[in-house]
């Protein structure tokens, strides 16, 4: 601006210059006797020509830039991290050969979780039932063949009939036809309950649970007594968030099983999110009582003493899970979580390791969780040993 205000005092002296007869402005005559521009009038032209592009440049450049930098830098946002949760489990191992299937942990404000889902055939180790997901197998029906008379042995005879009664019709004259119609003949109802059990444990491996639920409903009508069914509908109650069903189908399973560890950690689990807490630590003492070699009991009476402040009965539940089964991701996770806790963070680095290693693939969000975790924890660490 202030180049543009110099030219144009310039441009009003020179008229005022030429006003008074000054020869700047005037036109010079050529020998030939045309007349030709002063160089005055040459220069005013050439600085004309330098102010227009310069306002040109000026309207087109300055004003977005000047709105562009009065603008607000943007602000940051801040992302806060919720607390790093514990985990929660119950048996995945079966007891019977009904093929249900176990379901992933999953996240929840009080930490990961996993009621028992529909059993499996094999027992397996937890990780490797969760990572995977087994197809359900369905029993085939075992028909006894037809049963003969055994002959005598060589050089006896057999004792002759007091009364001896006629075959019927019907059995003396057997074909093979007859025999093919026989095993042709409708499945037995027990095997038709467990093809519609296998059909709820599918449903609820595709995250169908309304397809589940009717399918487990139709067992329990075929089969009243049928516990397992019980149970995974209550696990699927417990997905949705219906705990009142879930509890009463948990109870249901208890009812006509009480030695069903199974769903004695379910209920427990159930309870724990309910903070009825002491509710949960006696259906986790029973399924202990029951079976003592029960790894996911162990874990969870763990994690209801640390809930509780009882660091040291967390601790003697947690190693007894580890010694059951060195290899749960979970149960290391959480003694990590106790160890850091009581300030011995070595003791803690050490497990959240472990748990890294068995649980990459388990667990993948959890671990990178975790690994940002452990730079934090190694920073606490050198500065309480200095």
């Amino acid at each position: 601006m202030s180049l543009i205000i110099d030219a144009l005092r310039r441009a009003q002296q020179l008229r005022l210059k030429d006003g008074q007869n000054i020869p700047f402005f005037k036109s010079q005559q050529s020998p030939d006797g045309r007349r030709r521009a002063g160089p005055g009038k040459k220069w005013l032209f050439l600085v004309l020509g330098l102010i227009c592009p310069l306002l040109i440049l000026w309207i087109v450049v300055w004003n977005p830039l000047s709105s562009f930098l009065e603008e607000k830098p943007p602000q940051p946002v801040f992302l806060v991290e919720k607390n790093r949760p514990s985990i929660l489990i119950t048996e995945k191992n079966p007891e019977k050969p009904a093929k249900a299937l176990s379901s992933p942990l999953q996240e929840t404000e009080k930490g990961l979780l996993s009621s028992e889902s529909p059993e499996t055939k094999r027992e397996e180790p937890l990780l490797k039932q969760i990572e995977k997901e087994p197809k359900p197998k369905i029993a085939k029906p075992l028909r006894r063949p037809p049963m003969s008379k055994p002959s005598p042995p060589s050089g006896e005879t057999s004792p002759p009939l007091s009364n001896p009664s006629p075959l019927p019709k019907e059995e003396a004259t057997r074909s093979p036809a007859d025999e093919i119609q026989e095993v042709l003949k409708p499945l037995p109802p027990s095997v038709e309950i467990l093809t519609l059990f296998n059909q709820g444990v599918f449903y609820q491996n595709q995250k169908e649970p309304v397809k589940a639920i009717q399918v487990y409903q139709k067992v329990i009508e075929l089969d009243p007594a049928y516990f397992e069914a019980y149970n995974n509908l209550g696990f699927l109650y417990q997905e949705i968030g219906d705990f009142d069903r879930a509890y009463q189908a948990y109870q249901k399973s208890i009812e006509i099983n009480p030695r069903y560890v199974k769903a004695l950690n379910n209920l427990g689990t159930l309870f724990y999110l309910r903070d009825r807490y002491e509710e949960a630590l006696e259906s986790f003492q029973k399924a202990v009582a029951i079976h003592p070699e029960n790894m996911e009991s162990h874990l969870n009476l763990g994690i209801l003493f640390k809930k509780q402040g009882q660091s040291v009965k967390a601790m003697e539940s947690f190693q007894k899970a580890i010694a059951i089964n060195p290899l749960s991701g979970e149960t290391h996770y959480n003694i990590a979580l106790l160890f850091e806790q009581m300030n011995q963070f070595e003791l803690a680095i050490d497990h959240f390791q472990k748990f890294i290693q068995l649980s990459s693939k388990t667990y993948p969000v959890l671990v990178l969780k975790v690994q940002r975790h452990l730079e934090a924890l190694s920073k606490m660490k050198r500065e309480k040993n200095k």
